[in-house]
């Protein structure tokens, strides 16, 4: 059936910063990339970036991801980080790259590029006939998540962004929130390009024998976890001071309730710290690798992301998220815009809080007291994770290219 329907296309190319990490963006990618190589029924070759330091770490699990996304049509070709340069350099590889698919194309190839993030994109944008067969996907109005970035590079990534909505033939955004809010902060009137949605997905095949873990297992539904990167925007010491007041304010759940943070960042020292005084019962996992990270979150009775509000997190939904809801396990959450545009209702798809610790314990309290509370959550979670299913989106943006 895949064959009938995407038989045009001979080849898909991608770009993406990271393909190896156990942050979600690296996550999303791979499952993403997967899925659209089994979708389209054809090979993918992938350009993704490596540090030094990573693959000395980590360069048996680097090799054996290689060799499982090559039996899944996926090649990978790696590609140097360095700090600052690497937009710069890889401008020159994919002019290359850019240049050998305009051959291909002028023989009659059916091509399709997915880039991730407008700086890796600009080697792509040259020569139109390979522009218009590219998809540039903006995850994050990206300065927003970091607080040191420089008036220049703050510039720069304003003119990336600008090049890419005037040249890409495609631009994929999480969510038509995040499109919004490129088109105020870039200035750019109306993208020439064409605009298709792209958010975070699961697949739900994967999640499958995961959930048979959980159901076979002894959940804990006291035990409250965050998954994710520890950073300020996490919102990850909200959560530690949430807790310490929860322990006050129910003394019904003192000896019962457990935090669990899967993850590591550069906020872990801060929140052991933070424990410690606050004398919270608190295990740090570190970076696991996906699967593990899913296991645990799987024996876990609630998800808590009490982010701090920015203009990504306002406008996309965490794959954690996802996750959790294919999972059967009770989201709490910051109210950001987004949840509220798909009409997700307090109390019935998810439990909506402020990123405060009062707020946040209050909210965590209603749960863990309300077993009714956490059936209607568990049974609603499913149902709205498949509407993120990567198999659909796959399908969706292979149908651009009977256009093209």
């Amino acid at each position: 059936m895949c064959v009938q329907m995407y038989e045009r296309i001979n080849c898909i190319y991608a770009v993406v910063p990271s393909l190896f990490s156990s942050r979600g963006d690296a996550v999303n990618e791979r499952q993403f990339i997967t899925t659209l190589a089994e979708v389209a029924d054809a090979n993918v070759k992938v350009f993704t970036f490596v540090s030094l330091l990573q693959v000395l770490r980590e360069r048996r699990y680097i090799k054996k991801q290689i060799d499982e996304l090559g039996q899944r049509g996926v090649a990978v070709v790696l590609l140097p980080m360095f700090p600052y340069l690497t937009t710069f350099y890889s401008l020159i590889i994919f002019l290359l790259v850019s240049f050998y698919l305009w051959m291909k194309i002028k023989l009659g190839a059916k091509v399709l590029i997915y880039i991730r993030t407008s700086n890796l994109a600009l080697g792509f944008l040259e020569i139109p006939e390979v522009a218009k067969r590219s998809i540039v996907k903006i995850p994050a109005i990206l300065e927003d998540e970091n607080l040191h970035i420089s008036i220049i590079e703050r510039k720069l990534l304003e003119v990336f962004d600008r090049k890419v909505a005037t040249k890409a033939g495609f631009i994929a955004f999480p969510s038509p929130l995040m499109y919004v809010n490129f088109l105020k902060r870039r200035r750019v009137f109306k993208p020439l390009s064409q605009v298709i949605l792209l958010p975070a997905g699961i697949n739900s095949r994967k999640l499958v024998q995961i959930e048979i873990v959980r159901k076979n297992s002894d959940m804990n539904d006291y035990k409250i976890c965050f998954l994710g990167l520890l950073e300020w925007w996490q919102g990850v010491d909200i959560l530690v001071k949430a807790v310490a007041i929860l322990k006050n304010k129910f003394p019904e759940l003192r000896d019962k309730i457990k935090l669990e943070i899967i993850g590591d960042g550069p906020q872990r020292a801060l929140i052991e710290r933070l424990c410690q005084a606050l004398g919270v019962n608190c295990e740090i996992t570190g970076y696991l690798p996906h699967e593990e990270a899913l296991k645990r979150l799987s024996g876990c009775g609630i998800l808590v992301l009490p982010r701090r509000r920015s203009s990504t997190t306002e406008a996309v939904i965490p794959l954690k998220v996802i996750e959790a809801w294919a999972l059967g396990i009770p989201v709490v959450v910051t109210r950001h815009q987004v949840f509220e545009y798909y009409g997700l209702k307090n109390m019935e798809d998810l439990m909506y809080c402020e990123p405060t610790p009062e707020s946040v314990a209050d909210t965590i309290g209603k749960v863990l007291l309300s077993e009714e509370i956490r059936k209607k959550l568990s049974r609603k979670g499913p149902i709205i994770a498949q509407k993120f299913d990567y198999y659909n989106f796959a399908k969706s943006l292979l149908e651009i290219n009977k256009n093209l």
